[in-house]
């Protein structure tokens, strides 16, 4: 696999908003280490009947790029999800703040479904069959994204970053 590209960083609006400049914003490290580690990740899709938004918290791995997860092929997410692909993902942190937009599609691919089960297990001390996860593992992959630190002050402002992907 290629290694991964870095994203482009920039300060995201409104100007005055945030500080300006460089200095403070986090580097996408900061970002993968932290979706990494999260336990609990919300994701949101909007649902093709009223167009109202769902969302709802979900165990997941990050690797290679992507946020895998699964649900039941008839949940909400995976109804609105066969609508449009588009999708928010944010980590429960409101000090560390994560929050990402993209596209989520369903997994084909068994080495993708494997790598998801073989993390996915000892991470939250499951047991998912290779059969079970045949049945709607899901990639989520960001375009687009906001980090910062605190939630107020010069912690805030400093550390205010969007990350933008060439995909």
């Amino acid at each position: 696999m290629a290694p991964q590209r870095e994203p482009l960083r920039s300060r995201p609006g409104p100007a005055g908003y945030f500080a300006e400049g460089e200095e403070g914003m986090l580097p996408w490290t900061h970002v993968v280490l932290e979706l990494r580690d999260a336990r609990n990740y919300w994701i949101s899709t909007v649902s093709p009947a009223d167009r109202m938004p769902h969302s709802m918290p979900v165990w997941a791995v990050w690797e290679e790029e992507q946020l895998l997860f699964s649900t039941s092929p008839v949940s909400a997410k995976a109804r609105n999800l066969r609508h449009s692909p588009n999708t928010c993902v944010h980590l429960e942190s409101g000090r560390r703040v994560v929050m990402l937009q993209g596209e989520t599609h369903p997994v084909e691919d068994p080495r993708i479904q494997e790598l998801y089960r073989l993390h996915y297990n000892p991470k939250y001390d499951w047991d998912f069959t290779p059969e079970q996860v045949r049945k709607g593992v899901y990639s989520f992959r960001p375009s687009r994204g906001f980090a910062w630190l605190d939630d107020h002050g010069d912690g805030f402002a400093k550390a205010g970053t969007r990350f933008t992907f060439d995909r």
